[in-house]
């Protein structure tokens, strides 16, 4: 057979496989639409991790979340949650902070475990963790309320804002703080995390 035959055929084929592509991607688009308006009409959630706050008058959308459970020396289990406005935290505004304690309810800074401990800390790094001369602000003042935590999914939610401040003196205010369906992972090694925190 000649080589145009088998281009004729190969042509046909390609052809044809073209088409049952295209009509797969049509019915896969198709369910997706329909799982979408599904969510919206029926009220079903789409469970996607989300940290969102106020810092100033700026709006904070963090775009990567990073969350540790573990035993904190002396203490007992806590969380340090991170996040940052793009996925490098060595370059992202940097937001990060520490509740001692795992269980539901709200932690304070002005709150004291064996009187000289705070139960929560935090720190913002604008130009990124990564930056080792960077301006740290450091928490002076605030909370942070754990509202749920599921412990099959390891999952955890809650609320926060904090009085930021840097070693010159400037502040910046932290309101409407809130983290959704933020997914955690157990560790032991949870005091390398807390380094951070010191000035």
């Amino acid at each position: 057979m000649s080589e145009i035959f088998y281009l004729s055929i190969f042509r046909k084929r390609f052809k044809f496989e073209l088409k049952q592509n295209s009509l797969i991607m049509k019915r896969l688009k198709f369910i997706f639409l329909a799982l979408l308006v599904s969510a919206v009409f029926f009220g079903c959630k789409l469970n996607i991790p989300t940290l969102t706050a106020k810092l100033g008058d700026q709006n904070y959308k963090a775009v990567y979340v990073l969350a540790v459970h573990g035993q904190i020396t002396g203490i007992g289990n806590g969380f340090v949650i991170m996040a940052g406005d793009q996925a490098d935290l060595s370059k992202a505004k940097y937001l990060a902070f520490v509740v001692r304690g795992d269980q539901v309810g709200e932690y304070r800074l002005d709150n004291f475990i064996n009187d000289t401990i705070p139960q929560v800390s935090a720190i913002y790094i604008p130009t990124g963790r990564g930056d080792t001369t960077a301006n740290k602000y450091i928490a002076t003042d605030g909370f942070v309320k754990i509202t749920s935590v599921n412990l099959e999914k390891q999952q955890i939610n809650g609320e926060f804002e904090f009085t930021l401040q840097d070693k010159d003196g400037n502040k910046i205010i932290v309101t409407n703080g809130k983290f959704e369906n933020i997914l955690y992972v157990n560790t032991d090694d949870i005091l390398s995390e807390l380094g951070q925190f010191n000035d």
